[in-house]
């Protein structure tokens, strides 16, 4: 499993470089849409290639709608949902990320995804420093839970990723919660 999602990283990385390098053939580069439409076509094709269900509004995958998050991969079985290999949400405004950041530290997937804008590197670090710190004191966090994030950095043009896979049960039981 882990060799597939390595390589399932290493080619999000690859066609998000792709897109960060020719932003300026968008149709329009300075809308959050065509940016946000560009990633779940391209994310979305490395899904499908894999076999798996994509949903994702207002991208190549729109017939099949949103499901829960900007973009998800369901692993199928007929009407059954047998495991949801990626989760994806990208946010544009700083203000937006933490929110966004949360609904896919409550996701049970293979893999999260968190595509977003910083003015700069330093900025983008400590963003991710910061969504990392909630993964370990999420209590719900469980070893092996991997996040990737992938920050387009204003003020060079260029992606910044990141890796993260919780290492350590994040639960503690306080004094006087959860004890029977």
């Amino acid at each position: 499993m882990n060799g597939v999602l390595d390589r399932i990283e290493s080619e999000i990385e690859k066609v998000l470089t792709q897109i960060g390098d020719r932003w300026e053939d968008l149709p329009d580069p300075d809308s959050d849409a065509e940016w946000t439409k560009a990633i779940k076509n391209a994310i979305g094709q490395i899904g499908k290639d894999q076999g798996y269900e994509i949903y994702a509004a207002e991208s190549n995958f729109s017939d099949n709608g949103e499901w829960l998050y900007d973009m998800t991969w369901l692993k199928m079985s007929g009407a059954r949902v047998l495991g949801v290999p990626l989760v994806l949400e990208c946010e544009w405004t700083p203000s937006g990320t933490i929110e966004d950041f949360q609904k896919l530290l409550v996701a049970r997937a293979e893999r999260r995804v968190m595509v977003h804008w910083a003015p700069d590197e330093q900025a983008a670090r400590r963003t991710i420093r910061d969504l990392v710190a909630q993964v370990e004191e999420f209590e719900l966090s469980q070893p092996g839970d991997q996040y990737l994030f992938a920050c387009y950095l204003g003020d060079s043009d260029r992606f910044l990723f990141e890796r993260h896979t919780v290492r350590q049960q994040a639960y503690r039981i306080r004094k006087g919660v959860g004890s029977l």
